[in-house]
């Protein structure tokens, strides 16, 4: 059985202004175990029920990059991934009007074990993990190809993490 990302890693317990800006911009990708965690949290029972509710709360992501030396040639290969939908003012499709997550306790790997403060050597492997476990599970890439067969495709990661660097620069300079 292969070990997943969340028990290689603790959850991070930040909750301030510039690591909540990715909850109104760039929702974090889901690993495997993520969407029927989420789906069993809102109650949702059964196959159909989970399905619907997919399809309601998820989209298809051109997902994020792994970067392997492969004999002093860098390659680049794209890991698709499952992310929460956003609502039309780009927020997370789980975040309440409040500014709380209606799904903290079982939020997506994604939102729940990164955050702002971290360096790149603690978030790269953290990161690295997440894509391998998403490319190594049939049902995960399953789901991604239910949800772009559905057409619920994200918007591209790049434009997405592109609107949470501004919103991150807003609040940190106060503009």
């Amino acid at each position: 059985m292969t070990t997943s990302p969340r028990d290689l890693y603790p959850r991070t317990t930040c909750g301030c202004a510039t690591c909540t800006v990715g909850c109104r911009t760039c929702p974090g990708p889901l690993i495997p175990g993520d969407a029927e965690r989420i789906a069993d949290y809102c109650g949702m029972k059964g196959p159909e029920a989970i399905g619907e509710f997919v399809l309601d709360h998820f989209c298809a992501s051109d997902g994020g990059t792994i970067v392997e030396n492969r004999n002093g040639l860098l390659v680049h290969r794209r890991v698709p991934s499952v992310v929460p939908q956003q609502t039309a003012d780009g927020s997370c499709v789980f975040l309440r009007a409040n500014g709380e997550c209606a799904i903290h306790p079982v939020s997506p790997y994604g939102c729940s074990h990164f955050d702002t403060h971290m360096s790149q050597e603690q978030a790269e492997p953290r990161s690295r993990d997440m894509l391998l476990a998403c490319e190594a599970s049939p049902g995960y890439n399953a789901l991604w190809r239910m949800l772009a067969g559905a057409g619920k495709i994200a918007k591209p990661v790049q434009e997405r993490k592109d609107a949470m660097y501004e919103a991150e620069l807003r609040v940190r300079t106060g503009t």
